[in-house]
C-alpha cells in the first residue's frame, strides 16, 4: 500500500495550555527558533507525502496565514482547510471528505512520533484505522491500549483507571485510515478517540502496531517546557 497523503489535525483550542493559546493556536505555539510544532511536522514531511491537508478549527486563520507566509514556496503540496464550527477530530474528516484520499496517515498538529509514516499497512483489508502504539512507562497520562496476538485492539484502558508510573501501550496519535470510516461517523461533533475507535475496536475492524520512536505531546505545559529546552529531542 503506497500512501501518498498526510492529513493533520489542528483544530482543537489547545485549553490546557490556556496562557499559550489565547493568541495563537496551539500547533503555532512556538518552541524553539521560532518553530512551531506544525513547522516541524511539516519540515519532516513536506518531502514525504504527495501532498499534506491541514485540518484547521480554532484560529484557523492564522495556520492559513502561516502556510501562506512561510511555506509558498511548497504551498501547492499543502492545503489548509478550516471548519466554520467544531466538529471533532472524527467530524473534521467528514466535513472535509472530499479532500481525503482512499487511504491517507492521520496525526495530531500537537504530537511529535518518531517513526516511519510513509512505511505503514494495514494487517487485514477490511480494517478501517490502524493505530500506531508505543510501550510508556507511564501510561497514566494517556491511558492504555490493549492488543490481541493478531494485532486487533480489543480494549481501551482510561487514564483514570491506571496507576501511576504504570507501563503500557498508548495511542501515539497518528493512524493509517481507510476513507470507509467515514460510514461510521453519524453525528457532529464526533470524536475519533471517545466515539469511533471504541465501535471500531468491536466490530474488529481497528487494529493496532506497536513502534518504537521518540514521543511527545505538547498539550500540557510541562510536556511544552520540555520540547523548548530539548530541541536535540526533534533531530535525534
Amino acid at each position: 500500500m503506497q500512501v501518498t497523503q498526510l492529513v493533520i489535525l489542528a483544530g482543537g483550542k489547545g485549553a490546557r495550555l490556556l496562557k499559550e493559546t489565547k493568541i495563537l493556536p496551539k500547533p503555532l505555539v512556538t518552541l524553539f527558533d521560532k518553530k512551531a510544532i506544525l513547522d516541524i511536522l511539516l519540515d519532516r514531511f513536506i518531502g514525504t507525502f504527495d501532498n499534506i491537508l491541514i485540518l484547521a478549527g480554532y484560529k484557523g486563520e492564522l495556520i492559513q496565514d502561516h502556510i501562506s507566509h512561510s511555506y509558498s514556496d511548497v504551498s501547492s503540496n499543502i492545503k489548509v482547510v478550516m471548519e466554520d464550527d467544531l466538529a471533532g477530530t472524527g467530524g473534521a474528516l467528514l466535513v472535509n471528505r472530499e479532500f481525503l484520499n482512499d487511504y491517507f496517515m492521520l496525526i495530531n498538529g500537537d504530537t511529535w512520533f518518531d517513526t516511519d509514516l510513509q512505511g505503514q499497512s494495514f494487517i487485514y483489508p477490511e480494517s478501517c484505522a490502524q493505530l500506531l502504539l508505543t510501550n510508556s512507562p507511564d501510561s497514566s497520562r494517556y491511558g492504555a491500549v490493549e492488543i490481541d496476538k493478531a494485532g486487533r485492539i480489543v480494549s481501551f484502558i482510561e487514564k483514570t483507571r491506571i496507576k501511576e508510573q504504570e507501563e503500557g501501550l498508548i495511542n501515539t496519535g497518528c493512524y493509517l485510515v481507510s476513507k470507509t470510516i467515514l460510514g461510521y461517523i453519524k453525528t457532529l461533533p464526533c470524536s475519533l478517540e471517545q466515539d469511533i475507535f471504541p465501535l471500531l475496536s468491536e466490530l474488529r475492524l481497528l487494529e493496532g502496531r506497536i513502534e518504537n520512536g521518540a514521543f511527545l505531546d505538547i498539550g500540557i505545559p510541562s510536556a511544552l517546557e520540555f520540547a523548548r529546552q530539548h530541541k536535540e529531542f526533534f533531530t535525534s
